[in-house]
């Protein structure tokens, strides 16, 4: 018996649609001091990652190349670069944080940018991309 398993890979199109997100997000959120590189690589079965550093104000950005638990679409990738630019907007206040206080101020920062995602992003998404209704961008 084959099962079909659910393609969770991510395309180079995938890649170009992420970056073009994020600096759309950069810039509307002003973070133009930063410096920016961006990477489709493997990062253990996350959709993304990204890691930056105060003093120098350089952030690496990656797209996951293989997601372990959902499977890439347009829309997903566009939230997944959101989510980053917001860990990019919160990671001065993040290293600010006693380090005992960590954890809880990680699990504090992603409820942020989980209602952030549900409000600023949902709003600009259906603004940006779906001009009909119930017409979203075609999955690549």
């Amino acid at each position: 018996m084959v099962t079909n398993k659910p393609n969770n890979k991510t395309s180079t199109k995938h890649f170009e649609i992420f970056k073009k997100e994020c600096k759309f997000w950069i810039e509307k959120f002003g973070l133009k001091e930063w410096a920016v590189e961006f990477f489709h690589k493997n990062t253990n079965g996350l959709a993304g990652c990204s890691t930056s550093g105060a003093i120098d104000n350089l952030c690496s950005i990656s797209l996951g190349k293989d997601w372990e638990h959902d499977v890439p679409t347009t829309k997903k990738i566009r939230r997944v670069a959101f989510h980053e630019i917001c860990e990019m907007l919160l990671s001065d206040t993040k290293l600010a944080v006693p380090e005992r206080f960590t954890d809880t101020v990680q699990f504090e920062f992603h409820k942020i940018i989980r209602r952030l995602e549900r409000s600023m992003f949902k709003d600009s998404y259906k603004q940006r991309f779906n001009k009909k209704k119930n017409n979203d961008v075609k999955d690549l």
